[in-house]
């Protein structure tokens, strides 16, 4: 079992000599809450991720978060994570907010750095992925042409709404006694499009490849991608669906069981109707 998170280790602080500085790091243990991530066995390892848990979901060809804050593109937001195994099974969270300098290669970070125990407990039917911070540090920079970077977060509280932003991905098959066709259209009328561009359609072998989004409610949208292929008398519908949980005030559980049955639930609702 692993995580398929960031695997940069620390943070990586460019400046120029002499022009930055760094205030003192603020390192602190901490006592604070968990926050839980409850995940169903029955769709584990389908892209490979550990308990199918993505804490990265912006971008999905790496494994951290990245925005620019401003049209310029020099000022920018960052998370990066950073799984261990030892002494204990745990992570390190690195939020920053920074500003390139003149040449592109050149950083300047404020951070907020977070470190959390994991623990993972069976639960038979599913996997509960715990997150309790233990440790909180903080250090700005500032530069004598930039000025202060403001810190993203001055304490573990800042860090929940980060840990909360996750995704899951699974897969789902369904058969309807339509035609391929008309079962493409069902979606197509009940789902709005993911993307401006056309599916894909083979007309001769009478196969089809779209993209949906699908609000699932409780802070969690779904990206569906379907594929749809002649089955028998009727049709045989094919879905991967990456699914984000945005943070929501006062919850510190994310239980993906009901979220999961709901999606399925919706899926098969549309491919029968």
């Amino acid at each position: 079992m692993r995580f398929t998170i960031a695997t940069t280790l620390g943070i990586a602080m460019m400046a120029l000599s002499g022009c930055a500085q760094v205030a003192p790091p603020v390192n602190a243990p901490i006592q604070a809450a968990p926050f839980k991530i409850i995940v169903p066995k029955d769709i584990l390892n389908v892209d490979g991720s550990y308990q199918g848990v993505q804490l990265s979901p912006v971008d999905k060809h790496g494994s951290n978060i990245y925005r620019t804050l401003s049209t310029s593109g020099k000022q920018y937001y960052t998370v990066r994570y950073t799984p261990y195994r030892a002494p204990a099974n745990g992570m390190v969270t690195d939020v920053c907010e920074g500003e390139l300098g003149t040449l592109d290669t050149q950083k300047f970070e404020s951070c907020a750095h977070v470190g959390s125990y994991i623990k993972i407990t069976d639960l038979q039917t599913a996997f509960e992925v715990e997150f309790t911070p233990f440790r909180f540090r903080a250090e700005q920079q500032r530069d004598e042409g930039i000025g202060a970077i403001p810190i993203p977060f001055a304490d573990v509280s800042g860090w929940y709404p980060v840990i909360a932003h996750h995704a899951i991905t699974f897969e789902h098959k369904a058969t309807a006694n339509f035609s391929p066709e008309a079962t493409k259209a069902n979606f197509d009328r009940a789902l709005p499009r993911f993307s401006w561009h056309e599916g894909q359609s083979d007309a001769a072998l009478k196969q089809f490849k779209d993209a949906y989004y699908l609000d699932a409610g409780n802070g969690v949208t779904a990206y569906i991608g379907i594929k749809v292929y002649p089955y028998h008398k009727g049709s045989l519908v094919e879905f991967h669906i990456d699914s984000t949980a945005q943070s929501q005030a006062g919850v510190m559980t994310r239980d993906w069981r009901s979220i999961v049955s709901a999606i399925r639930a919706r899926l098969d609702q549309i491919t029968h109707s």
